[in-house]
């Protein structure tokens, strides 16, 4: 019965998955990183009435931190170390 079973080339079906799974992880951090700045800046406009430009200004700052850090670190997977992972694996 188990000679019945057809082989699958499962190398390619990880790396696929690997790659969308990364891609899902880059797309809920940047939601979350609008989603940080949009709050402030509407929580500034309305619920402390300093207006429009003040809370568009600490929108934008925290807007612009966010994106500096996915750029720079936070933008890396936490599959790269795995055995599941290998084109992220360290050979040293």
């Amino acid at each position: 019965m188990a000679d019945d079973l057809v082989a699958i080339e499962t190398t390619t079906e990880v790396a696929a998955h690997a790659a969308a799974y990364h891609k899902f992880t880059l797309l809920v951090k940047f939601v979350m990183v609008t989603a940080a700045s949009v709050i402030p800046f509407l929580a500034i406009w309305f619920a402390l009435g300093d207006g429009f430009i003040p809370g568009l200004i600490v929108g934008l700052i925290i807007f612009g931190v966010g994106i500096y850090a996915l750029r720079h670190g936070w933008a890396h997977s936490s599959e790269e170390g795995s055995f599941v992972y290998p084109q992220g694996r360290s050979t040293t």
